[in-house]
């Protein structure tokens, strides 16, 4: 369904490593919408479609 799920944990909060964690969740929320809106290349749906044609007739010779 698209969705994405980012765990922090309260440790990661403190203070010592606070900016460290909120740099790591910028790089990964930037990496995400990135992902989520590269231009993935179109791959057409291969479908065997039976040809039908009519008999060959006079008016075709």
């Amino acid at each position: 369904m698209g969705w994405h799920c980012i765990t922090v944990w309260e440790c990661q909060l403190k203070p010592k490593v606070r900016q460290q964690t909120l740099e790591a969740l910028v790089y990964t929320l930037c990496h995400i919408y990135i992902e989520d809106r590269r231009i993935k290349p179109y791959k057409p749906a291969v479908e065997k479609i039976p040809m039908v044609a009519e008999a060959e007739t006079e008016y075709c010779k």
